[in-house]
């Protein structure tokens, strides 16, 4: 049997825009978070090329270009994962970029837990992470805004810790004394 639909009339239309969604019952508190850790996330994913740039001798137009062509994050992860299985153990390539992509793997993960979420207003924020995964159990979580501040934190301090590696040559104390003394 076919359903029946009327048309949206323009008043129907213009009551739209008052309406609001359950993320932003508390004002911009966390759509800001959110929307930080999204932005901050692009900056992080935009150095993917450079590590592999210096892995490779690739031109980093070339290694733009060859990942633009992997839409899922996970899959230029991949890519990774299978240039460091190269890598000897000790070499410094091995050392600095398993570090580089156990930070970028992180990342990704707390940007898809935000990104890919429904939420809801109760007497908390609360989020159901990955609600179009049909496999997983559909459980709702609180989010304390504490925590939201904190995720979006931890993924500032990894933007800034890979800028630090990558283009200022500073290693954390833990990952510099892990290299070899000829190459520090």
């Amino acid at each position: 049997m076919a359903e029946t639909y009327s048309v949206l009339t323009p008043a129907d239309q213009a009551e739209f825009g008052a309406k609001i969604v359950a993320f932003e019952v508390d004002g911009d508190q966390y759509p800001a978070l959110v929307g930080m850790i999204i932005t901050n996330f692009a900056h992080i994913e935009r150095e993917l090329p450079t590590i592999v740039e210096r892995m490779t001798g690739l031109a980093w137009a070339d290694a733009v270009t060859i990942f633009a062509e992997f839409r899922a994050f996970s899959v230029r992860l991949g890519v990774l994962s299978a240039l460091l299985k190269l890598r000897d153990d000790q070499s410094h390539d091995k050392i600095i970029y398993s570090h580089c992509k156990g930070l970028l793997k992180e990342a990704n993960d707390l940007r898809n837990r935000y990104a890919h979420a429904k939420y809801a207003k109760g007497q908390v924020m609360q989020m159901l992470p990955y609600p179009n995964d049909l496999l997983g159990p559909e459980k709702w979580t609180e989010i304390p805004l504490d925590a939201a501040k904190a995720d979006k934190a931890r993924v500032s301090t990894i933007l800034w810790e890979l800028f630090a590696i990558l283009h200022q040559k500073k290693l954390p104390p833990g990952l510099y004394y892990k290299l070899l003394p000829q190459d520090r």
